[in-house]
């Protein structure tokens, strides 16, 4: 399977748990310069490296949320310029579309709307009351998203 990869993952310091930073075994036997200077450094100064270090993490984790809000505004900007919202009025004509049923054989030639129907009432939510050629209320209303609008 594929694995993920955070490329953002080498950004941050490599701080345990104890406020110490990770030091490879080798490094112990073969002292690095990073390893002489935090030898060098004084308890007080490690401590202020490391609230640096924590109030900076903090800015990180703000600068994220921001970023994760401005994507998310951008993807719903995005989506709602796609989205075609269908509104129709009392007594206008519609189609609706034909649920498909898990019983019996369907063909890909069988027409996929159903119709015309007249709207009768209006519900919140975008959903809509419908009446057959007939006169015959149909029994559950339908939702915008299921209907269009039927040109003779």
């Amino acid at each position: 399977g594929l694995s993920y990869f955070n490329p953002y993952s080498y950004w941050a310091n490599p701080i345990l748990f104890y406020g110490m930073e990770a030091v490879p075994p080798y490094e112990i036997f073969i002292p690095s310069l990073r390893v002489q200077l935090s030898d060098e450094l004084s308890l007080d100064e490690r401590r202020d490296s490391l609230l640096a270090q924590l109030e900076l993490l903090d800015e990180k984790r703000l600068k994220a949320a921001n970023h994760t809000k401005m994507y998310q505004s951008r993807i719903s900007r995005f989506y709602e310029k796609k989205v075609i919202e269908r509104k129709f009025e009392v007594g206008e004509m519609v189609i609706k579309r034909k649920m498909v049923k898990a019983s019996g054989p369907r063909s890909k030639l069988q027409p996929n709307w159903d119709g015309p129907f007249v709207v009768k009432e209006i519900y919140p939510g975008n959903a809509y009351k419908l009446v057959d050629a007939r006169g015959d209320e149909l029994s559950h209303p339908w939702n915008g998203l299921y209907l269009k609008k039927f040109y003779p």
